[in-house]
Parts: structure tokens; sequence; C-alpha cells
């Protein structure tokens, strides 16, 4: 159905290494075309997991991103039931397959469309995971999907079929500790970070042809805060994590591409200006960290310092909506967007070149919006 990747994984690796300290070597993709006529470049979509409340069941929706403007409109399609409370969605890297985990629901997996977005449940679906799942990752080759279970405090780790059914390994799942909140790739998907509240965040290395996870490190947090979320630079020179502290921060860690190790960076944690950071993600560049202040409100703002240091922008933090609890950049780089939990919408924000945040529509979901993602 799709093309496999997984002879590049080896020298996309080198070459990411070779890169390193290289930053602002990745430069945003051009979509001067993208999303309708022109070059007959494929449209791009964004997808919303929509949690489920006392009224409304859980839903996904999906949107057609407009390539100049960042606006969303609806696909005919969804919103789509899902069965559960949505709380994550991701896609693979070809855009071509996406998969949501809802608490006592499983794991939804579903082929997009090329040309529509619309979406096709993969055969079999949903798949049973651990107690209550609340975040999927899936490897940068599409072989493998990674599961966080919250109430059982492990991983499940799944193999993925040419049509994107998923078949759970033989040593799956693997425990991680008491509070896995949500996992994380680096770009080679050699090691998968785990942030798991208190106890810290777990470093695996990721078997390269099964898929198995090996414990390297639990990096603990940093001044008794929490783990909540992990983000990494595109050539895995910085890890960013966001700590849940009331007061909210941001440690920056200087990372081992070998091992995956994490060195606190001098500065730890960076204020946000908000409370309670609970997502966090990097610009396409690797020059900008954005993070979500879940309890006030706002997106935090940052530039990436060539020594991994955090600097606010300009106007940080910006005013996105009630709970924001997701973000995530356009591969473009020219667009942010923003589940807003509490208000049941999306923000829509144009990135400026400095990295500032305009705010330029609010999308109104289903439900409570509880993750985004766009495909590449």
């Amino acid at each position: 159905m799709r093309l496999r990747r997984s002879l590049l994984a080896v020298s996309a690796f080198a070459f990411l290494l070779a890169l390193t300290g290289c930053r602002g070597f990745f430069q945003p993709e051009d979509d001067s075309d993208n999303g309708g006529g022109g070059t007959g470049t494929p449209p791009r979509f964004a997808f919303v997991a929509n949690a489920a409340n006392a009224t409304t069941q859980g839903s996904l929706t999906g949107f057609t991103v407009n390539p100049s403007t960042g606006a969303l409109t609806a696909t005919a399609d969804t919103p789509l039931l899902v069965t559960g409370s949505p709380n994550s969605v991701a896609s693979d890297d070809e855009g071509s397959l996406l998969y949501v985990a809802a608490q006592a629901g499983g794991i939804s997996g579903y082929q997009i469309n090329a040309t529509s977005g619309a979406l096709t449940l993969v055969p079999g679906a949903p798949f049973v995971a651990g107690a209550n799942p609340v975040s999927v990752a899936v490897d940068p080759n599409a072989r493998f999907l990674f599961v966080a279970n919250n109430g059982s405090g492990t991983v499940s780790i799944f193999n993925i079929g040419s049509s994107g059914e998923l078949t759970q390994l033989s040593n799956s799942p693997v425990s991680v500790g008491p509070n896995p909140l949500r996992v994380t790739l680096d770009r080679t998907g050699r090691l998968l970070y785990v942030a798991n509240g208190g106890s810290g965040t777990y470093v695996f290395r990721v078997g390269p042809t099964d898929g198995t996870l090996t414990l390297t490190r639990n990096v603990p947090v940093n001044n008794g805060t929490s783990s909540r979320a992990v983000a990494i630079d595109p050539i895995g020179q910085f890890a960013y994590v966001a700590n849940g502290a009331t007061t909210g921060g941001v440690d920056a860690y200087a990372m081992n591409a070998f091992n995956g190790d994490l060195t606190l960076i001098p500065g730890s944690p960076f204020p946000t200006g908000g409370s309670t950071p609970s997502s966090l993600a990097i610009h396409p560049t690797g020059k900008f960290l954005y993070v979500a202040n879940q309890n006030s409100g706002t997106v935090a703002a940052f530039t990436i310092n060539n020594d991994g240091t955090l600097t606010a922008i300009s106007g940080s933090p910006f005013t996105s909506g009630n709970g924001p609890v997701d973000v995530a950049p356009d591969p473009s780089g020219r667009f942010l967007y923003v589940a807003n939990s509490n208000n049941g919408n999306v923000s829509v924000f144009s990135i400026g070149s400095a990295g500032g945040l305009t705010r330029t529509a609010t999308v109104a979901q289903p439900s409570n919006a509880a993750s985004v993602v766009v495909t590449k």
C-alpha cells in the first residue's frame, strides 16, 4: 500500500550525526502548491482527537490545511465517532496511516486517502493495548507503533502490517513505571522517551529489527516537578521536558545521540510564563520551541540557542484557548495548531520569521479537543 523505508534507517541516522551542531540546516518545506492545484503536490491534512465528555461521545475530526493561510476545512467524512475517550493521535511520516489512542477504547487505525483525507478503518481495528492508553507514537519507517498505557504502567509495542493493521509483539507490553503520560521517538526511531510524571523520563533503545525496548536510563525530574511530555530537536542534539509545574517551566537537556542519555543544561527550568506546561513541540527548523500552558490558556514560545538554552520570544506567552493540551507545528513551519481541551476547539496560529505567533482562527470541535497532528 505504501513504500517502506526500513533500509534508510541506518543511513538517515549517520546523516543526522554528521549535521550535529548545524542548527538551521533543516528548512521548512515549500508548500506553495500544497493542498490543491498547481503542481499536483498532495494536500496536507490535520486530524484532531476529541475526548468524550458528560454529553458527547469521543470522536475524530479531519481537515484539509490551506497551504497559504493555514485555515482548516473539514473533510466530508468526519467527525467519526470513536469508542472510549480519544486522547492522542499520530500519523506515519508518509501521511498514509493514522492511529488514535482512546481510554477504554484501545487503538483505532485508519488509512488516509491521499486526495480527500477520508479515513478507512484498517483491518482488525480497534486493537487492544494496556489499561487506559493515553499516548501513541509511530516510528519513522512505519514499522512499529508504541502506546503509553497510563492505567497499567506499561508501553505496548505493535508491528504495523502492510495495510496498517497492528500485531502486538510477543514481549509486549513493557513495564515503564507507575505513570506513563506520553511516548516520543527521536527522528531516527532508535530511541523512545517515556514521560513518566513524578518518576522522571525513561529512555529506551529501540531494537532496529524487532522494535523491542531496552531501558538505558531513567532521568529524574528536576527540582521535584513532573515529566509531562518530551520534545527532541531534529538533529538529536537537545531534548526538552515540560515539567508540569504550577509556575511552569521547561527543562532542557543535552542529548547523547547514541544512547539517548540526557544531561541537564544550566538554567533549567526555563519559565514559560504560565501554569502547568503539559505539551511541547519543536519547529521543523529546530530553531523554536512551543509549550502549551494548560492552566493558563497560553502558549509559550522560545528561541533555541546554539547551546540548547532557551530565550523567550517577544510577546510570549501567547493567548490560545481554555486548557491547551497539545501543540503541533505544520511541517512547512508556517503554522501552529493548538488543541484546547476546555473550549472544545483548535486555535490556528501563523508563525513569524522570528518564531512569534499570531492567532488567525479558532475551529470548533464536537467535544474536548485532546490532541492534534498534521500530516507530512
